[in-house]
């Protein structure tokens, strides 16, 4: 039977020190049993003098795929940052992407990364979207934002119109989350653009906006 001061020795090691010695499933079992035991995680937070953030990143393991469990367990995955972006995709997703980390083909940082592209494309395969972030890190890209309201185009139309402008190799992809944009162009394509702006007297702020109209 567990008891308080056995739990807050053992969550002292594991989160005050990097030579974790426990698994993150044990040590979001113990913070899961210290909050209740106390009331909150934030009682948890003030004991250890760790922020309930960090705490927050240790209980994310609980929304790890049952398949991938053993992993933790058995420490081959045994990242908190790992965890916690693991944890935001689904479980399908969890199981590509953990295969491939443990095959040493992505990386925490890799991870990190595609999150955000899982968000703009999603219903791309994780495979896709894994091949795309690949892509872009071995090609250097500029990007340049703009405000939606401002685009009074469709998307294939202003494709064409950066193409015509820069040439269609040079532009990498035209993307469009919420209220914002983002034209992704080659350097070469962006040391077109402002050569475009320059003939036309413009700012490359006014030239790209004249673009979207």
């Amino acid at each position: 039977m567990k008891t308080e001061i056995e739990v807050i020795a053992r969550l002292l090691q594991s989160t005050n020190t990097q030579k974790r010695p426990f698994n993150l499933i044990e040590v979001a079992e113990d913070i899961d049993w210290l909050s209740k035991h106390l009331g909150s995680l934030d009682k948890v937070s003030e004991i250890l003098s760790v922020s309930e953030g960090m705490l927050s990143q240790f209980l994310r393991v609980k929304n790890i795929d049952s398949s991938i469990i053993e992993f933790i367990k058995n420490r081959k995955i045994d990242s908190v940052a790992i965890v916690q972006n693991l944890a935001k995709f689904s479980a399908f997703d969890q199981k590509e992407i953990a295969n491939l980390l443990l095959e040493e083909k992505l990386t925490g940082k890799d991870i990190r990364l595609l999150n955000p592209l899982r968000r703009q494309y999603p219903n791309e395969t994780i495979i896709s979207l894994i091949e795309k972030l690949k892509e872009s890190e071995n090609k250097r890209v500029s990007v340049i934002e703009f405000d939606t309201e401002d685009l009074h185009k469709d998307i294939s139309n202003l494709q064409l119109e950066i193409g015509r402008i820069i040439g269609i190799e040079e532009l990498v992809s035209v993307n469009v989350r919420g209220k914002d944009g983002f034209i992704r162009i080659t350097p070469k394509g962006e040391q077109k653009l402002r050569k475009a702006a320059k003939i036309n007297r413009k700012t490359l702020q006014d030239f790209t906006y004249s673009i979207l109209q």
